[in-house]
């Protein structure tokens, strides 16, 4: 039972950052504020065009969300070696408090200014979200048997492929455990594209409120992480 809950809180936390990252990259003009791939590709573009402003605009997120990862886990080191163990909930709402931030800032400001590729205010708005997504992606990345990152899903389509390979040629006592490993893994691939998907549709029914889904998942696991519950 405490292997299932710990996939199941693989898979949620997957699904949130597929929900922001869907709905920041319709916000913020393609900038992924939680897998950094496409804007490190956007980086190298905006370098061999002399595109200055893309690559502000795009690369702005990458220091963010490295920060953030990084804070992360040196909060969560620190917390190791005093013993504490609200460390992780505490995170779960300092994200979900981020992410209430930029509706706060993005509900401020206009369109333009957040589509733009230039200007100070449209460049905040980006790095508190990828700052956020990196907070996410340091704060737990062990699921009980399963190790992935939740704000992006290269990483664990490369571990479902092992899964699977496992499950079909792998020693006969570990293929049950490898099938069930690959099921978690193709369920947090599929909440992640499902959840992104999601935050699209109502984003265009509730604007930049519609990021407030993800706030009630976030600061639900901080409460049940604070009131004990192993996260």
């Amino acid at each position: 039972m405490e292997q299932r809950e710990k996939g199941w809180l693989a898979v949620l936390l997957t699904a949130v950052a597929g929900y922001v990252d869907g709905v920041g990259f319709i916000l913020l003009a393609q900038v992924y504020v939680a897998n950094m791939s496409g804007n490190s590709i956007a980086l190298g573009l905006g370098w061999a065009q002399g595109d200055v402003p893309l690559m502000v605009h795009r690369g702005a997120a990458i220091p963010a969300f490295l920060v953030g990862m990084v804070l992360s886990r040196v909060l969560l080191k620190g917390a190791e070696r005093r013993g504490t163990g609200w460390m992780h909930g505490a995170l779960f709402a300092a994200e979900a408090l981020l992410i209430v931030f930029f509706i706060a800032l993005a509900s401020s400001l206009s369109t333009s200014v957040l589509e733009g590729r230039v200007g100070y205010a449209g460049l905040s708005a980006v790095l508190v979200l990828a700052f956020a997504m990196g907070v996410q992606n340091g704060a737990l990345s062990r699921f009980g048997p399963i190790s992935m990152r939740t704000t992006h899903v290269s990483g664990t389509l490369a571990s479902l492929a092992d899964e699977v390979s496992g499950a079909l040629v792998g020693d006969p006592e570990d293929r049950a455990p490898a099938r069930r490993r690959a099921l978690v893994l193709f369920a947090a691939w599929a909440a992640y594209v499902v959840a992104a998907g999601l935050g699209i549709w109502l984003l265009g029914t509730y604007s930049v409120r519609a990021l407030l889904l993800p706030v009630g998942a976030l600061l639900a696991l901080a409460l049940a992480s604070l009131l004990g519950r192993d996260v």
